[in-house]
Parts: structure tokens; sequence; C-alpha cells
């Protein structure tokens, strides 16, 4: 397990007798290992010792929390790996993570994506929220998981949705309003950068989307002033973009259909709205 976990690496595990053992980097005892090291020497020992002294697996209760920790990127499939196979036959197993590769990892695996990652008979979601009891003391409340979480694999998707729902809005909100040139730019924003990276400046990439600089100036104009408030004058007044929010996003969404179906497409495909 623990060749697996740290590929590449030079530390091995040395029987020393009486059924002691240690860990050797290049032969000599390991010293100065890091904090990665010693998650991947925690987890493989954990995993090992699930089984020890006759215990069954199947009859096994098992929780791990946070098991990347201190891990960097490189292993958190790994990790996955190693509890999709190695505990696939446990009574039960419980898992915790701030991590949202390895959250949507697990997702994957234990949910049903073409339902929207719902509960189903032998898996269940739910989020650990930290608040204040009366302003006294800290409590964890446990909750069902939150539909941003559940839905979506990135705060991208989420973003995506979040205006693809307002662009065909028949009422929408002010509050969609008011939210809508953040949330525009922030996608506008990821989704250019993966376009043309060679680009630093966001709305010099709008050609992408928009064959006119008319149209260029406007989705840019929008997405910059409507989402500052430019002056305290604007923050005692109505903002004069909330008439044309809908107009702007609606814009970028069919941009992105005609220029980029296949992107479009895909998004929609994951937020389970029609193209």
């Amino acid at each position: 397990i623990l060749r697996f976990l740290l590929a590449g690496n030079n530390i091995e595990v040395a029987a020393v007798g009486d059924g002691l053992f240690e860990f050797r980097r290049d032969g000599a005892p390991a010293a100065n290992l890091s904090d990665g090291e010693k998650t991947a020497i925690a987890f493989a020992y954990f995993l090992t010792s699930l089984e020890a002294n006759g215990a069954v697996l199947a009859d096994t209760i098992v929780f791990i929390d946070d098991p990347i920790s201190s891990l960097d990127s490189n292993h958190i499939c790994a990790v996955y790996a190693l509890i999709a196979e190695r505990l696939d036959g446990c009574r039960q197993i419980f898992l915790s993570t701030h991590n949202g590769e390895l959250f949507n990892l697990m997702k994957d695996e234990w949910f049903e994506a073409r339902q929207r990652y719902a509960n189903n008979h032998n898996a269940c979601a739910y989020y650990v929220r930290r608040e204040l009891d009366g302003n006294t003391r800290w409590i964890a409340v446990l909750e069902d998981l939150p539909d941003l979480l559940r839905k979506y694999k990135s705060e991208y998707h989420f973003v995506f949705a979040q205006l693809h729902a307002f662009a065909n809005a028949q009422g929408a909100s002010l509050h969609e309003a008011y939210t809508a040139p953040n949330l525009l730019r922030k996608f506008l924003e990821a989704y250019l950068g993966f376009r043309k990276p060679s680009v630093s400046k966001w709305s010099d990439k709008l050609d992408l989307l928009f064959a006119t600089r008319e149209a260029q100036r406007e989705i840019q104009k929008f997405a910059d002033d409507a989402s500052h408030l430019q002056g305290l004058s604007r923050a005692l007044q109505q903002p004069d973009f909330v008439t044309s929010a809908q107009r702007c996003v609606g814009m970028v969404v069919a941009g992105l259909k005609a220029k980029d179906f296949d992107h479009y497409q895909s998004l929609c495909a994951v937020i389970g709205a029609t193209p």
C-alpha cells in the first residue's frame, strides 16, 4: 500500500523482529519524514490493520477522516482507488473530507450522476455546518447535502446553472438581476481563460463569443461596471443595469450556444437543462 501511495518515493518498511517494523530511507532509518509521508504511512497502516487479529471486513464499520490531509493533489486518485477497491466489502463506511476533488470522486463512485447525485438505497451524503449556539459556544450541525454540492461538480457548473436559469426566466427576480454581473464575470473569466490562456485580459477574448465590437463592449461594460459600486453615489440609488441584466446574460448564453455548442451542450447536461 505504501509503495502504491508513495510511488517513486524511497521510503520502505522493514521488519525488525517480534512483530515490529521500522521505516527506512535508502536502507537507513528514515528521519525527517514530511507531513505527506506521515499521512501516507498512517493511512497504509490503518488499511492494513482493519483485518488484523482475525477481524472480518464484512463485519467492520469504517470511519475515515480526511485521508488526503497533507498529501498533494498527485495522491488524491490513489487514495480514492484504495478506498473504492479495498473497502468496498466492509459493512459500512463513513468518509469525511474538506477536499472537493476527493469529494467528487467518491460522489461519482457512490451516487447516480444521472439522478443529480440523489441519495440512493445504500449511500447518503451530508454537510457538517459549524455555528454559534446562542453566541456562547460552537456546535456542529449535520444536514442534508446542499444542492450546490450535490448537483454540481464545481463552482463553474453552478454559476452557469444560475445564468442559464436567469436568461430563460419568464419572471426574473431583482435578486437574480443584482447578482448577474458578478456571476457573469466569474463565468466569462473562467471560460475565456480556458479558451484563450495566452491573452491576459478577459474582455479582450470576447471575440470568441461575439462577432461585433459593439456586443463585446456592451458585455464588458455590464460585467465590469455593474459588478462594482464605482463610488458612494451608486450605493445610494437603484442601479440602472437591472433592466438590461437579463438581456446581457441572454446574449452570453446565446453566444456560447452559437460559437461553442459542444461546450454549451455539455454544461447543459451537467446541470440537467435542455440545450
